[in-house]
């Protein structure tokens, strides 16, 4: 259970960090790597890559929350992950985004699944 919430911890802190590289620090590492999962021409304007940014910031917050653990933390986590698998499997539905999206959404419904079943 400890590793489990380590991972959880570290994602929500990467995902932080990786949010805030896409709004203040543009040509850093971090800020590249979630754009590139979406095609060039659809993550080019820059309102759309705050919004991402915005989005996987508050995942990152509610990930790192994981150092409070209860029924309930634990059960928004999961739906984080949820939604973030929903979104990307929808990505590769219609946007054709599958090598990129594809690892995204099964650690995704992975880390859901492990947390709902500690519960």
């Amino acid at each position: 259970m400890f590793l489990l919430y380590l991972i959880i911890f570290i994602n929500g802190f990467y995902d932080i960090i990786c949010g805030l590289s896409i709004l203040f620090f543009p040509t850093f590492f971090f800020a590249k790597i979630h754009p590139q999962v979406f095609h060039k021409k659809d993550i080019n304007n820059d309102i759309l890559k705050r919004f991402l940014a915005y989005w996987i910031i508050t995942q990152g917050f509610i990930r790192i929350s994981i150092i409070y653990p209860s029924i309930t933390i634990n059960n928004l986590i999961a739906i984080s992950y949820l939604f973030e698998a929903f979104v990307f499997t929808y990505e590769y539905i219609y946007f054709k985004t599958f090598y990129k999206t594809l690892w995204i959404v099964i650690t995704s419904l992975i880390l859901c699944f492990l947390l709902l079943i500690q519960n």
